[in-house]
């Protein structure tokens, strides 16, 4: 073989040389990164990386705020089961100092009654429309809120007591219980604006209940 031909030979196998070793794949199946591509890959790993940090955050940021909403809504219902133990207690209080109020509105109304009565229990059904009342089963007012303004006679429409606690007499809800905050008190004579014979007379104590 000539000087010229190996020298051929010698060239051929060089560049053969140099592409299987520039161009064989790497382990993970990608061939030789130029630096910036590297770099860029770095950069998107790291972006990856603060994301997934940022959103872990989040996560556990809401995860706390909903367990503070659940303690702050365990002790809420606490406080006001603690609210309705003391209700029926409460309310007697007010159902003592109104109590002549109320005996009043019966004794005064009680003839009325007698007479709507006799009147019913001659018609058909034993039922006739309520003239004590407005015809829907509500007086012109409430024995227990002053003014008529439906509030809580105890707090006042505020829900609390002085010590921020839920108002035992209205549980918390700020209305009167006797005309559940409307200011005129459903008629204790008749049933949605009927006398019934069969109905018992009014009670001569507020309902608390």
């Amino acid at each position: 073989m000539s000087f010229r031909w190996q020298m051929i030979s010698i060239a051929t196998a060089c560049a053969l040389a140099f592409i299987l070793i520039y161009t064989q794949p790497e382990p993970d199946g990608s061939r030789h990164a130029a630096p910036e591509s590297v770099a860029a890959q770095a950069q998107q790993r790291a972006t990856l990386e603060a994301t997934r940090a940022s959103q872990f955050v989040t996560h556990d940021r809401q995860l706390r705020e909903r367990q503070e909403q659940l303690r702050a809504a365990e002790a809420d219902l606490a406080a006001k089961a603690q609210a309705g133990a003391k209700m029926l207690a409460s309310r007697q209080i007010f159902q003592q100092a109104k109590g002549a109020a109320w005996l009043q509105l019966i004794t005064t109304n009680h003839p009325r009654y007698l007479a709507l009565r006799a009147v019913a229990a001659k018609a058909p059904g034993g039922v006739t429309p309520c003239t004590i009342c407005d015809g829907k089963s509500y007086l012109s007012g409430c024995v227990l809120c002053d003014q008529h303004h439906g509030k809580c006679p105890s707090c006042q429409g505020t829900g609390r007591t002085v010590n921020h606690n839920y108002c035992p007499v209205c549980v918390g809800s700020g209305k009167c219980f006797g005309c559940s905050g409307i200011g005129r008190m459903l008629c204790p004579f008749c049933d949605d604006g009927m006398i019934d014979v069969r109905r018992p007379p009014p009670a001569t104590t507020i309902p608390i209940e």
